[in-house]
């Protein structure tokens, strides 16, 4: 059996409803941007080490080296595992964190 409400209850709720609706639409900007700069910086923070190889190579007279280094295959692994745990996958990674 279908509850029959008064038109105001009903008036009334569907106006709660449009605005629950409004305010998570607003958040959900916002949390996009939050969500973006947590994994961007997850990111950059694999290139930390680049001034400092840069150096020693100049130090030790060395020629740069023309293929990437070991850990530039890391820097966009938080950005995959964000992405694998969003599509409801798993991930391993010691660098994936929670985001929340």
């Amino acid at each position: 059996a279908v509850l029959a409400l008064p038109q105001p209850l009903q008036d009334e709720c569907a106006s709660c409803f449009v605005s629950a609706s409004t305010a998570l639409s607003a958040m959900a900007a916002t949390l996009r941007e939050k969500v973006t700069q947590l994994v961007a910086a997850q990111c950059c923070a694999a290139l930390a080490p680049v001034p400092a190889i840069k150096a020693s190579y100049r130090a030790a007279g060395k020629e740069l080296p023309s293929k990437p280094s070991f850990f530039i295959a890391d820097v966009l692994t938080p950005l995959r595992s964000f992405i694998a745990r969003m599509r409801g996958g798993s991930t391993t990674s010691p660098t994936a964190t929670t985001v929340g």
